[in-house]
């Protein structure tokens, strides 16, 4: 079977699993415009998470963030953010190591 899993929550965030822990992320507050393609970004920001071998709680913080911020903008891929708006992003929900480890 799979390692990790996920599970999205909208609004509330996600729950992920990992030998036999689970890990509770909370959402982001935003005021969303457009949710098309969240979960397409999402998915995408949990790869970069697994190839940079981050522990679970990080990879699904950033894979949130990303989302999130995606969720602000109208359009699918008008939305998609860029890492330094991601750390910014990140770093001022006080979340700075994580942000860190994106330059």
């Amino acid at each position: 079977g799979p390692a990790r899993v996920a599970v999205t929550l909208a609004a509330e965030g996600v729950l992920g699993y990992e030998r036999g822990q689970w890990v509770r992320v909370p959402g982001f507050r935003i005021e969303p415009v457009d949710t098309n393609g969240a979960g397409d970004v999402f998915h995408g920001a949990c790869t970069v998470g697994e190839l940079r071998g981050w522990p679970l709680a990080w990879t699904l913080t950033f894979a949130n963030a990303v989302a999130a911020m995606k969720c602000r903008t109208l359009g699918g891929r008008r939305g998609i953010p860029r890492l330094p708006e991601v750390a910014e992003f990140l770093a001022s929900h006080g979340h700075r190591e994580l942000a860190a480890a994106l330059g």
